[in-house]
């Protein structure tokens, strides 16, 4: 018998799709975060007890089917910088998912506001449905729920907590002269034993003292980061991704640049003593770091071997202080000009080569944004095509892009305004169990 043309027969798998659509209109997106998995996180629930636990919440639902799953592990709920959740709110601004489902509230944030700003502004802009299995919450049912509030605050003050216990365990080991940071100052490694205390690294600890000596023989940042990187000296950052792989990146993959020569010639711990809490960050706000004033440091000497001279250490702090005085002075009355006019510090990046843009004022009085890459150039790294816009047309594009946002906003208010949402107490999903 001749075989029959597949061209003419009907889509069934395409129709039932349609079908699934139309009886199951969510299309949720499970999103389940832990910060970090330890043996008493694994008792309390994995990952994968979130996921197992929230698909089984829509197996016994009859208008939601999951779309997609999103997560992360090893990330705090105090912010929402999360790569998973970042593609969830992709997925959401392109239509793919039109319902968000977590185990329980804490699981989407611990930070109080932006928390209630997602659930009560952002998904309600998006028309999105979000439900929280076991505290058993769902946005589209009618009459408020004031524990929602109450639970975002509880789960805010538990991170503050937490974060307070952590700083004082610190602060703990500090008094002891012990080694609390994530990654080892240049010319030391952790010693296997003990992951607190410093070991001097032999090679890094020669090229240490090299720094040190072209420093005093009156070189700058620039003519020493150009050296090390002809050299083949692998940078600080590259030294600890070796320590981390076992496995030698090249050089020229992160080079030396001036900001790194600085900052290992000012770091006190190449004399064997140790600074602590120079710096505050708040996990709570984001991993922000601010400076602390030197009265709070935490001095404590001789918590590890010495590779550079405290005398040799002192007088290139002095020299380094004469030229940043001479330089402010020199520069102070342009670059005070310059900062009353960029609004925009930090926040434009080159498209080309990811380096952050800095402002410049041209000899005629028109302000530019330069690529930083030329700055990297200078001391042997990479450089791209030199990109620059004129200031005045970065200030347009940001007044358009708001004018743009605002209308946008209005609009949906305007529309939500004239249409109630129709969702009738009748329609709402069985209380969960």
């Amino acid at each position: 018998m001749a075989r029959k043309s597949r061209k003419n027969i009907p889509e069934v798998v395409s129709s039932a799709t349609v079908q699934t659509e139309i009886s199951r209109p969510f299309r949720a997106g499970l999103y389940a975060r832990i910060s970090m998995e330890t043996e008493e996180t694994l008792e309390r629930g994995t990952i994968e007890t979130q996921v197992e636990l929230m698909k089984n919440f829509v197996a016994d639902t009859e208008d939601i089917s999951v779309a997609k799953v999103y997560k992360d592990s090893d990330y705090s709920g105090t912010n929402f910088d999360r790569p998973g959740f970042v593609q969830m709110m992709e997925d959401i601004k392109h239509g793919k998912i039109n319902c968000v489902i977590v185990k329980d509230l804490s699981r989407l944030g611990r930070n109080y506001v932006e928390t209630s700003n997602y659930i009560e502004r952002v998904f309600r802009f998006f028309h999105v449905r979000f439900l929280a299995v076991t505290d058993d919450f769902d946005s589209f049912r009618e009459g408020v729920d004031l524990t929602v509030p109450l639970k975002n605050i509880i789960n805010e003050f538990y991170s503050k907590d937490l974060a307070k216990k952590s700083s004082s365990a610190k602060k703990a080991l500090w008094k002891e002269g012990k080694f609390t940071s994530a990654w080892e100052p240049y010319g030391y490694r952790k010693s296997e034993e003990d992951h607190h205390q410093l070991i001097v690294d032999d090679e890094a600890a020669e090229h240490l003292k090299s720094i040190f000596s072209m420093y005093m023989d009156g070189r700058n940042y620039s003519d020493i980061a150009r050296q090390l990187n002809k050299d083949g000296v692998l940078s600080p950052t590259l030294q600890r991704k070796f320590y981390k792989t076992g496995e030698k990146p090249l050089p020229e993959s992160k080079p030396w640049n001036n900001y790194e020569v600085k900052r290992v010639l000012q770091d006190v711990h190449c004399t064997g003593d140790s600074v602590f809490g120079k710096y505050q960050q708040s996990v709570f706000q984001g991993n922000k770091q601010r400076n602390r004033p030197e009265s709070e440091w935490v001095h404590v000497e001789n918590t590890h071997e010495g590779i550079i001279d405290r005398e040799l250490f002192q007088q290139v702090q002095s020299k380094i202080q004469e030229y940043t005085e001479a330089y402010k002075k020199k520069h102070q009355q342009n670059n005070g000009a310059i900062r009353n006019h960029n609004f925009y510090t930090g926040k434009i990046w080159c498209g080309g080569c990811g380096n952050r843009m800095t402002l410049s004022r041209e000899r005629n009085g028109t302000f530019f944004y330069i690529c930083g890459a030329n700055t990297n150039h200078k001391s042997g790294g990479k450089q791209c095509k030199g990109h620059r816009v004129r200031k005045e047309y970065v200030d347009d594009d940001v007044l358009r892009l708001i004018q743009t946002h605002m209308k946008t906003v209005l609009d949906t208010e305007k529309n939500d305004s004239g249409n109630e949402c129709s969702f009738r107490k009748s329609d709402t999903v069985p209380a969960f169990g």
